[in-house]
């Protein structure tokens, strides 16, 4: 664009997976021009989606900002500003996921990052300039501890904390629901999940790695957690190889009490008629599932792919499952 992007009414744009980038400037070419993409209006509603690009030109604008008491909800996409990625002057920014960085940084050295989100500081400080973070990945800027609207500025929603992960010399951080876990063993993966405070806990798996889903870690009264694993399509989980009795073939996984998402993973299931774990809900998206699966309970599958080489075997057994939905799976048996 030529000059910002103007939502003046309840807008939903679905990127599509598209980029929206500016080869000329687009800083103040018109009175309050600052971004691609602006929402403006008291009430105007802009919602983001789609998993795009918004790129602005260098030593340029920002990416998104808000004005007028307008709200933009961010549900995914990638978002390259310049001092800011995303700026509210008035009204409220609403961050449930996405990937932010900034290429101009801000002066002063040591505050280089610390600027990716950013209210005006005088509307913040009367309550009319607000940005809630529950989601989303922020280069080497941590949106629970900046210096955005002075030191130990915190963006984060309550329930939600932030991990963090190098990547060369940047750091990632990455707000996740409830306690957050990044496990480097076996150990500290049980660990993160029975001595969690919070009854969320969510699992960022490392690349290429594989863990167990340990029997009983999660089970019935004060152990009971709402645990999710994400991973970026390299890992596995195997959920029958610690269970009970499972040398005598059950294969039981008793994690009574709780819930479990995996997304984006691989899963190692069992080979006999009772591998499977017993909770209260199971949902499992974008996941390969290896071997035979036996549900006990509520269970959801979105986009995931079955996967059984063993010969005539079922690849889920759903006798023991109380409610369960099928979303655009595929089954390789």
């Amino acid at each position: 664009p030529e000059k910002a992007l103007v939502a003046t009414k309840d807008t939903t744009i679905d990127m599509n997976g598209k980029t929206i980038a500016n080869t000329n400037d687009v800083w103040d070419v018109v009175p309050n021009s600052w971004s691609l993409l602006s929402a403006q209006g008291e009430n105007v509603k802009l919602t983001i989606t789609g998993n795009g690009t918004f790129k602005a030109k260098e030593n340029d604008c920002y990416a998104v900002d808000v004005q007028d008491g307008a709200t933009v909800t961010i549900e995914n996409g990638t978002f390259i500003g310049n001092i800011h990625a995303v700026y509210v002057l008035k009204g409220t920014a609403e961050i449930k996921g996405g990937f932010y960085s900034v290429q101009q940084k801000y002066p002063d050295a040591s505050k280089a990052d610390e600027f990716v989100l950013n209210c005006y500081d005088a509307n913040r400080a009367n309550g009319t300039a607000k940005i809630i973070v529950t989601g989303g990945t922020f280069v080497n800027f941590n949106p629970a501890n900046c210096q955005a609207e002075g030191p130990n500025t915190n963006f984060v929603d309550k329930g939600y904390s932030v991990i963090s992960e190098k990547h060369g010399e940047d750091t990632w951080y990455t707000v996740v629901k409830g306690t957050g876990v990044v496990p480097s063993t076996q150990e500290s993966l049980n660990n993160g999940i029975e001595n969690s405070t919070d009854k969320d806990v969510t699992v960022v798996m490392p690349a290429n790695s594989t863990f167990t889903l340990d029997s009983g870690i999660a089970h019935e009264g004060d152990k009971s957690r709402d645990v999710t694993f994400v991973g970026d399509g390299t890992q596995t989980v195997d959920v029958v190889a610690k269970s009970v009795n499972a040398a005598e073939g059950s294969e039981m996984n008793y994690q009574r009490g709780s819930s479990f998402t995996f997304e984006n993973l691989t899963i190692q299931a069992g080979s006999t008629p009772y591998g499977g774990i017993v909770c209260d809900e199971l949902t499992y998206k974008n996941c390969t599932i290896k071997g035979k699966l036996t549900l006990y309970g509520k269970a959801t599958f979105i986009n995931c792919v079955f996967d059984n080489t063993m010969a005539n075997q079922y690849s889920i057994w759903t006798w023991g499952g109380t409610d369960v939905t099928f979303e655009g799976c595929t089954f390789n048996t």
